[in-house]
């Protein structure tokens, strides 16, 4: 992973659902890296609602949507619930592919 890419974990407020945070591109060169971390903090979530933050995203191809779905099935079988915040342009991108109406993703930031 660059040094621009970075994917933290805030969780430790038990009245605020954990959130996973990702800045910088995601894409297929960063991919692994960033998909890793993510499944490792997702492996130790114990909460009803898990929320996604790519608002300080700037770019993210189809293996970023990708990890997106894959993120979103592990919180179903978990019966957690996936909350998707998005910066304008992530969510403008992800709603030409219809996935707002299928995942819970929302414009938040600019």
């Amino acid at each position: 992973m660059t040094s621009e890419n970075q994917v933290s974990f805030t969780g430790t407020d038990p009245d605020t659902p954990p959130r996973i945070s990702i800045t910088g591109a995601v894409s297929g060169d960063n991919l692994p890296q960033i998909e890793g971390e993510v499944m490792t903090r997702f492996a130790v979530i114990d909460a009803a609602e898990l929320i996604l933050d790519l608002c300080g995203t700037s770019y993210i191809d189809s293996r970023g949507i990708t990890l997106c779905i894959r993120l979103f099935k592990a919180c179903t079988a978990k019966k957690i619930k996936l909350k998707i915040e998005t910066n304008s342009a992530i969510y403008h991108l992800l709603s030409t592919t219809n996935l707002t109406n299928i995942l819970n993703i929302h414009q938040i930031g600019p």
